[in-house]
């Protein structure tokens, strides 16, 4: 017993530790699943609160957040952690002179969401007739327009008319980035043991800061060790929303790792027969600290692997480092640890969309 409660206390030092960063995390999402799986009331006890707050969905909600109104959803690309009790919402304005949308987006009272104490601060003040949409939903990062509502409670007003009932508005614009993006992500388990959820907040983070959309960026993940796994392919999802709920449900396996796993993948997902566009540019995302099994093989596959895609990311951890397989030495990213993925989620982001 006193061995159980030392290992409980170690775990919550680590926990207490991420929270004084400002951070809710697992120490490790699979043990998490593992630990359930052995003890399926591990979100009620002590370890599970301390060790896996994040997979207990004990975390504070995250919801995106722009509390100034804005002409495109894009340009809201910032968070907050709501207060106990908040839920997301977003506000979509529809203006009755020109048809032009603005939105909101942020964390809210309940209430509100129910039409108690509504404030509309959108744009000019002049009393014109303005369809508003107010959406709430319970879900990390769900309060992003999306095309289908099936998690939300919607209420809707229109100021000064009467009030009518209507669907949130979902504006689709690409930004003149028209891209089909593939992450190639090792999973083995020199990653997947400590550094899980860095690499999944890694890809949330890139793609928050893109246009996807059904006629802008498209995303496809898999996952690789000694063989690939397809985790969604290009056409799976067409909205942030989605895609980011889509990597939210990842867990990386573990195993051994071998790049050439990873650029089978790459390969076989900018085909058509995978949702592939024939009018977008193919961008491919690699995440690893493995070195390739064959090194024939990996000539081969690197061969075919640029003549599929012009714009090749290499993100090489630890010893890594393949020579040629990024596109130039702008798209050489080196880092001597996992944990250094969240500094270059920007830089990530400008050389998918320029």
């Amino acid at each position: 017993m006193g061995r159980s409660h030392l290992i409980v206390g170690i775990f919550a030092l680590f926990s207490s530790l991420a929270q004084v960063r400002g951070q809710c995390v697992d120490i490790d999402r699979a043990a998490c699943q593992l630990l359930h799986d052995r003890d399926p009331t591990l979100c009620s006890e002590e370890l599970g609160v301390a060790t896996c707050p994040a997979f207990c969905n004990l975390c504070p909600l995250e919801c995106y957040h722009c509390d100034v109104s804005v002409p495109d959803y894009h340009l809201c690309n910032t968070t907050a952690i709501c207060a106990k009790g908040q839920v997301c919402m977003r506000k979509i304005l529809t203006s009755y002179t020109d048809g032009h949308h603005e939105y909101e987006m942020t964390c809210e009272n309940k209430e509100v969401c129910d039409g108690v104490n509504l404030h509309f601060g959108f744009g000019k003040r002049d009393r014109e007739n303005r369809d508003v949409s107010i959406s709430c939903c319970s879900n990390n990062l769900c309060n992003y327009p999306m095309e289908t509502t099936t998690t939300t409670t919607t209420t809707t007003t229109t100021t000064p008319a009467p009030t009518t009932t209507r669907a949130p508005v979902t504006t689709t614009q690409a930004h003149g980035c028209v891209v089909d993006l593939v992450f190639a992500v090792d999973e083995s388990s020199s990653i997947s043991r400590s550094h899980s959820q860095e690499v999944l907040d890694f890809l949330n983070s890139v793609v928050r800061r893109l246009p996807v959309s059904h006629s802008g960026v498209h995303v496809a993940v898999g996952t690789f060790n000694t063989h690939y796994n397809e985790r969604f392919n290009l056409n799976a999802h067409t909205t942030l929303w989605s895609v980011q709920s889509a990597i939210n449900k990842i867990q990386l396996a573990g195993g051994t790792g071998d790049l050439n796993a990873g650029l089978a993948y790459a390969i076989d997902a900018l085909k058509p027969s995978n949702g592939a566009r024939s009018n977008a540019k193919n961008v491919v995302v690699i995440i690893t600290d493995d070195t390739p099994k064959s090194a024939i093989t990996y000539s081969h596959f690197g061969s075919l692997l640029h003549q599929n895609s012009d714009n090749v990311i290499v993100i090489e951890i630890g010893h890594a480092v393949f020579a040629h397989l990024s596109t130039d030495s702008r798209h050489d990213i080196h880092l001597t640890s996992a944990s250094q993925l969240s500094s270059y989620d920007s830089t990530v982001a400008g050389l998918i969309c320029p």
